[in-house]
């Protein structure tokens, strides 16, 4: 059994979509549009709420508290109580889903789908409530307690994912919650998280491994045409690695001679490049928050930048005060406009709570690399 289809044959009807399109104001058209992405949305919503006993408990509960016999004849309860129903839905979801679930899926789909905000979060208001009625009748007629709708829930993700309109379960896999839902089907969004993430770490690592790679690899040398040569050439090989280490080690411990301060500066460079990089990254993405959906996805962006500074400061430890003092003038431009950005992103209507924490970690790891 596909629960997509139960559904859209409860609510699909000619009646119920003029019922609806009269309470939002829209054409038939755009209600269809509207509900055709809403009501996988919002079973997507749903099933991830009941992937845990709790979750299953509290969905069950809400259920058995819905009117059974409301989807028997759902133009009728539309046309008589389309307002009280709306506000009724919204209030289930925040129950189930956590306050503000229902005004960021809203946006979501507002985005979508091109319908005013508004009117996408009476259409959600308005399905939630049928939806639960729908699964009701499904919960009795099998015979299902709580686990046993959870796992039948569970089972319908595959026909869920299915009936998402093309590119819809990229913009709500920012949402909270609905990432779990489309994990096993990794999508557009996910896919560039992760090369953002993987971007961002490669970055870090390669200034780090590209002086490595120039103090430690050995030159190479062609064979010569004489057999004997090569045992040779070898031995020489190892005999000046030898030398090379004992003379760093050395260096290091006395402060060094003119090879061994060389290295040292280019360590110093890379701490001031890599900071002043990673500060960059953190002022490009908080540059992109206008909403809340867009500060949802900014933030494992900025954990992996957040990452990257503390595993800077784990391997300089306490840059010297010379380095500190290149560090703190090279990135005085940057941390200006940081701080500017970040303070704006701050500023954006329900962002602020979403990106604090990251805020705040970032300004902190920053600071304890250049006091």
């Amino acid at each position: 059994m596909n629960i997509m289809d139960v559904v859209r044959s409860t609510l699909g009807g000619g009646t119920t979509m003029s019922a609806i399109s009269s309470q939002l104001g829209l054409s038939q058209d755009q209600t269809q549009r509207a509900t055709s992405a809403t009501i996988p949305t919002l079973l997507a919503g749903l099933t991830h709420v009941a992937s845990t006993p709790h979750g299953a408990e509290q969905l069950s509960d809400a259920i058995s508290r819905q009117d059974p016999g409301m989807v028997d004849n759902i133009s009728n309860t539309l046309s008589s109580q389309g307002g009280q129903m709306a506000e009724h839905g919204q209030g289930i979801l925040s129950s189930l889903m956590g306050s503000g679930a229902g005004t960021m899926l809203g946006s979501t789909l507002s985005r979508f789908t091109g319908v005013g905000e508004g009117a996408t979060g009476k259409l959600i208001g308005l399905c939630a409530p049928l939806i639960l009625g729908v699964l009701g009748k499904q919960q009795r007629s099998m015979g299902l307690g709580a686990s046993g709708l959870g796992n039948f829930l569970t089972g319908q993700k595959d026909n869920i994912r299915a009936a998402m309109p093309a590119g819809l379960d990229s913009m709500l896999s920012n949402v909270p919650g609905f990432s779990q839902f489309f994990a096993a089907r990794p999508t557009a969004a996910t896919t560039a998280t992760t090369t953002a993430t993987t971007t961002a770490e490669a970055d870090y690592a390669r200034p780090r491994a590209e002086t490595t790679r120039q103090i430690h690899e050995p030159a190479m040398t062609k064979s010569s045409a004489s057999k004997w040569a090569i045992p040779l050439l070898l031995a020489i090989a190892v005999l000046g690695g030898l030398m090379y280490v004992n003379r760093h080690r050395h260096g290091e411990g006395v402060g060094g001679t003119g090879s061994e301060r060389t290295v040292v500066r280019g360590r110093d460079t890379s701490f001031v490049s890599d900071s002043s990089r990673l500060v960059r990254q953190a002022t490009s993405v908080l540059s992109g928050v206008k909403d809340t959906a867009t500060a949802q996805a900014a933030v494992p962006k900025l954990k992996t930048i957040n990452d990257g500074l503390t595993r800077l400061r784990s391997d300089s430890s306490q840059p010297p005060g010379a380095t500190r003092s290149t560090a703190q003038d090279a990135l005085k431009p940057a941390l200006e406009k940081y701080q500017a950005t970040a303070q704006q992103a701050l500023n954006v209507p329900g962002a602020g709570d979403i990106l604090r924490p990251h805020v705040d970690q970032l300004t902190s790891n920053i600071n304890s690399l250049i006091p």
